[in-house]
């Protein structure tokens, strides 16, 4: 080969490189869009919703713009993925027949065809059906040849008025009622000749004859003369939430028959106990019985009825009680400890929390050293005497008992709080009772009622 031939395959391999380069960095345009998807019937000014999709042959972002058809363009919108979509919103500001289209355009600035049309249909006003009424309400069961009432509300988008129409079940349908404004309630009554299961439903009517969708159904069953059924579960029985063992309480009832007949009542009261069956009472008679708890615990007390016939209802749902021990006492430190001004003694406070009085007959003292022991007991600022012993004789050390005379009462409740003043003493080497320093002590009282108070004065 010359060397004219080679530099002539050299130009044209050189070309032909540069061909195949070009070629891969080419930039397609975006897809096509298809047409837009969204309202079709709306009013002017009314801001209208349209979901566009686009893709890219090079993965590319894009994003997309609408032409509303009426001059106007909306503008590009914010990048998005290929193969996602973005909605667009438009208020036509004159009403007509609109066929909008959508376009694409990727990152690079390629732009796609315009898509297909979306057809709108914007008016200067639109009439829409009312809204389905609600499931009409009335009785779940009833009689052949017994009137029954029924009542149902619907809206209307316009606002406009109303008419309703019931459907019975039974192949009957009610006339349309008489015009009202909307969300008013419209009474009907029916009475069904054949005993059996019947599904009850209300459709409304405007003013500008649109009609709309039928409602929820409510089911009716109705019973043949003969037939009798058992009373409704009777209401949550009413009565305290609370109580103490040994006392009586009162707790009350009432319910229905669906045939009118009289009714007795039985209550649960939640311990293995039940109460014998009251006399028969008219329906939604309230009845009311009595209990009393032996033990203390959380109870729950329910009812049932049971009509003349020896129909029974199920039981009511419950009501929950919390019996507590009659009468209990405990002591409690109120407040802190205060020294007195030599510190041979101190003062406390005591309150009794509990139901009742408590009277204190006896106290054991134990303190953390055994050189001392108490000798004097003041209540409320009073010496009490005979504690622990009359005057000469010993007093009483740690882990003894003195016996309180007269006793002292602490009322229930915290409604009072007693004041209670203890001296120690300890013996010299003559033998002879001097004060004692308290400090550094750690003081145990227990009571006669079982309370124990832990003092560190």
């Amino acid at each position: 080969m010359t060397s004219r031939e080679m530099r002539s395959l050299a130009v044209l391999l050189t070309a032909v490189l540069g061909l195949a380069v070009s070629g891969c960095s080419k930039n397609f345009n975006p897809d096509t869009p298809p047409p837009p998807t969204g309202t079709v019937l709306s009013k002017v000014g009314i801001q209208c919703p349209f979901k566009v999709a686009a893709s890219d042959p090079d993965f590319h972002r894009v994003s997309v713009r609408i032409d509303w058809n009426d001059g106007d363009t909306s503008d590009w919108s914010e990048m998005f993925r290929s193969g996602d979509s973005m909605t667009l919103a438009y208020a036509w500001p004159v009403s007509g027949n609109f066929k909008i289209s959508a376009q694409a355009r990727d990152e690079k600035g390629a732009v796609s065809a315009w898509s297909n049309w979306h057809a709108v249909v914007i008016a200067d006003t639109v009439s829409l059906p009312p809204g389905s009424p609600r499931a009409p309400a009335g009785p779940d069961i009833g009689y052949v040849d017994s009137t029954y009432e029924f009542s149902t509300l619907a809206g209307d988008p316009n606002g406009d008025r109303l008419r309703l129409q019931f459907d019975w079940g039974d192949g009957d349908t009610s006339d349309w009622g008489g015009m009202v404004a909307e969300s008013t309630k419209v009474m009907m009554s029916h009475a069904w000749l054949q005993a059996g299961e019947y599904s009850v439903r209300a459709r409304a009517k405007d003013e500008k004859e649109l009609v709309g969708d039928w409602s929820d159904v409510h089911i009716i069953v109705v019973f043949g003369d003969t037939t009798n059924l058992p009373p409704g579960i009777p209401l949550l029985p009413a009565g305290p939430d609370t109580g103490y063992v040994d006392s009586t309480y009162e707790f009350s009832t009432a319910g229905a028959d669906p045939n009118g007949d009289s009714i007795l009542f039985q209550f649960d009261w939640g311990s293995g106990d039940t109460s014998a069956w009251s006399a028969p009472v008219a329906e939604s008679t309230v009845v009311t019985m009595t209990h009393v708890w032996q033990t203390a615990g959380d109870y729950s007390v329910r009812a049932r009825a049971k009509d003349v016939k020896n129909l029974v209802s199920d039981w009511s749902g419950a009501h929950f009680v919390t019996v507590k021990d009659s009468f209990w006492t405990r002591l409690l430190l109120v407040g802190q400890p205060r020294l007195i001004s030599d510190s041979s003694g101190f003062m406390i406070n005591v309150a009794n929390e509990g139901t009742t009085e408590d009277t204190v007959s006896w106290i054991l003292f134990s303190q953390s050293s055994d050189s001392a022991y108490m000798r004097e007991l003041w209540v409320n600022g009073a010496f009490h005497n005979g504690y622990p012993l009359p005057p000469g004789v010993p007093g009483i050390g740690s882990g003894d008992t003195a016996m309180v005379q007269p006793p002292f009462t602490v009322v229930p409740n915290m409604s009072e709080q007693v004041e209670l003043q203890f001296m120690k003493f300890y013996t010299d080497p003559l033998g002879d009772s001097v004060l004692g320093n308290i400090g550094g002590d750690t003081f145990l009282f227990r009571f006669s009622d079982g309370s124990e108070i832990t003092v560190v004065p």
